[in-house]
C-alpha cells in the first residue's frame, strides 16, 4: 500500500477543484483517487475514463488482441478504479458538445469548467 503523508514544507491549503470527465484516464485517474481524499478538494464533472495503469497487451491464439491492466489499483476504500471514479459533484457538458475533444468547446461555453470557477469564487471569498 502507498502511505502519504504531510510535507513539513510549503503546503497549498486553500480550496482546489479537480475537473475530471471521462477523458481522465490512467494516471490522471490515479491522481483523483488520492486528491479526493484531501478536505480542501472537490472533484467536480464527470466520471473519469478509469484505466488505472500497467496495460498489458498480447495477441490470443486465434489472432485476437487483447489489453487489461495488469495491476489492479485500489483506492483508498480499497474499491477498484479501473471504471473511473465518480466526482462530487456531477456537472455535465453540454449536448452540442457530446464527444467533442475539450480543447475544442469554448471556455464559456464549458459548463465544467464554469461550475468549477463559480464554486472557487465563492469559496474563496
Amino acid at each position: 500500500p502507498l502511505s502519504l503523508s504531510p510535507s513539513d514544507r510549503l503546503r497549498w491549503t486553500k480550496p482546489v477543484i479537480v475537473l475530471t470527465n471521462r477523458q481522465c484516464y490512467s494516471a490522471t485517474n490515479n491522481l483523483v483517487s488520492i486528491m479526493r481524499l484531501l478536505p480542501h478538494v472537490t472533484v467536480m464533472g464527470d466520471c473519469t475514463g478509469g484505466g488505472s495503469g500497467f496495460p498489458f497487451s498480447s495477441e490470443l491464439p486465434i489472432g485476437w488482441s487483447i489489453r487489461f491492466s495488469a495491476c489492479p489499483i485500489l483506492d483508498a476504500d480499497k474499491k477498484h478504479t479501473e471504471f473511473g471514479i465518480e466526482p462530487d459533484e456531477k456537472v455535465e457538458l453540454p449536448e452540442a458538445y457530446s464527444g467533442t475533444p475539450l480543447t475544442e468547446i469554448p471556455a464559456e461555453q464549458d459548463t465544467q469548467l464554469q461550475k468549477g470557477l463559480q464554486v472557487m469564487e465563492e469559496q474563496l471569498k
